[in-house]
């Protein structure tokens, strides 16, 4: 039966009795199948003004109102399945859902605490508080809730991978691994993101062998289901670039890119593998450069680190008007100088490049005169990188008052300290 057939027929249903709810319930199902979402809510409407007491046509409308993203409404229809029926706990389950994705995470837990409490040998509410508890970086509450789920479904293969998720938040690694081991054990259907979780674990711990070993199983099979999986070619790049096998690692970037050109990320770490090679004494400059040209390209608004390495590039070739350019840029589109400069310690060579820039910075103010607006502007941008904000902030006015050129450079310099206040 076709599409036209059956809606012919829900059509003629509806003629021969428009006091029959089930009617308009089974239309309802027709035009959310055809994702015509306003005409399904519309007659789920009608169903429950022609029986308003039937909990489960709520439950049906806010399912659609869950998928288009109208969760207000979804959570005013929970409310009314459980004014009618308070032990209905389906209702309180895909509230505390509802509520954990507007935020209101306080809300999402009782929800899913009355779940627990009506049914508690159901492990979807366990599961849900879990998910809410792992969100907010509870994650002691959320294994708790993730092994209670386990202990009523022994072979429940993702609460096994949300479990691992969570001791990976809190550093514990070998759990994580045990966890995702499991889950790769207990799951009868390839699962692709067990092998990544598994993969990234071990790629922290520096063991890239055996992270390269999963990451080879999710491009495997990515190919086996002919879909791309950019991100898993990046991944098992990046372990190779540990490695030192810099020819493998370009061939995993470059794979990545061709199956998302506009991977801008990449792009930024087929430019290391090519610092890489600079440092094994058969690099390529250029070629370096243009893979940092090519992420800012891609996203203006790309993270300081992009910044910081090309300029760093350019130090080293002596280009040293663009270094200076790129550095200052780096603190220019970073808010958060202190806490990114911080992170940029682990990525690349970290705290080195941010020390070259002052290094820079100072060989250029000791040219210039207290009376330039440069000096205090240049000196400013140096205090950035020692994250003395207060002293940043007054140099950067002081080179206003002295009529610096570009003020939209410091104004967006000032525009960052005034947040970090």
């Amino acid at each position: 039966m076709n599409n036209n057939q059956t809606f012919y027929e829900l059509e003629e249903a509806i003629r021969g009795n428009p006091e029959d709810a089930v009617s308009y319930i089974n239309r309802a199902v027709h035009y959310m199948w055809q994702k015509e979402f306003e005409k399904s809510v519309a007659d789920y409407g009608k169903a429950i003004e022609l029986s308003p007491e039937n909990t489960e046509i709520y439950m049906y409308r806010a399912e659609i109102y869950y998928i288009i993203g109208d969760f207000d409404s979804a959570i005013a229809d929970y409310d009314e399945v459980i004014r009618l029926d308070a032990g209905h706990v389906s209702a309180y389950r895909w509230r505390g859902s509802a509520y954990d994705v507007k935020g209101d995470f306080d809300s999402a837990i009782a929800d899913y605490g009355e779940a627990i409490r009506l049914d508690p040998e159901d492990s979807y509410g366990y599961i849900g508080r879990a998910a809410v508890y792992q969100g907010i970086e509870a994650y002691d509450k959320a294994i708790a809730d993730y092994t209670e789920a386990i202990r009523i479904d022994p072979e429940d293969s993702d609460a096994y991978h949300n479990r691992g998720q969570g001791y990976e938040g809190k550093g514990d690694y070998d759990k994580a691994i045990a966890d995702y081991t499991e889950a790769i054990r207990i799951v009868s259907d390839y699962e692709a993101y067990y092998y990544q979780s598994r993969g990234n674990i071990y790629y922290q711990i520096g063991e890239y062998d055996k992270a390269i070993a999963d990451y080879t199983e999710v491009i495997q099979g990515a190919i086996l289901l002919d879909y791309g999986n950019g991100f898993s070619y990046q991944s098992r790049g990046d372990a190779y670039y540990q490695k030192g096998e810099y020819d493998k690692a370009m061939a995993d970037y470059d794979e990545a890119i061709r199956l998302d050109s506009q991977y801008a990320a990449v792009y930024q770490r087929r430019g290391r593998v090519y610092r890489g090679h600079v440092y094994e004494g058969i690099g390529d400059y250029d070629r370096a450069i243009k893979g940092y040209d090519e992420v800012i390209r891609l996203n203006t608004n790309v993270a300081m680190e992009v910044y910081l390495n090309r300029g760093s590039l350019y130090l080293e070739i002596g280009d040293y008007s663009a270094a200076l350019e790129d550095f200052d840029t780096a603190v220019r589109v970073c808010p958060n100088y202190e806490t990114d400069f911080n992170n940029f310690e682990f990525v690349f060579r970290g705290k080195g490049v941010v020390e070259q820039a002052i290094q820079l910075l100072e060989s250029i103010i000791k040219d210039l005169s207290d009376s330039d607006a440069d000096y205090h502007y240049y000196i400013g941008v140096q205090l950035l990188f020692r994250n003395d904000e207060r002293a940043a902030e007054k140099a950067f006015q002081r080179a206003l008052k002295l009529g610096y050129e570009n003020r939209p450079k410091i104004g967006r310099h000032l525009e960052n300290l005034k947040h970090r206040k």
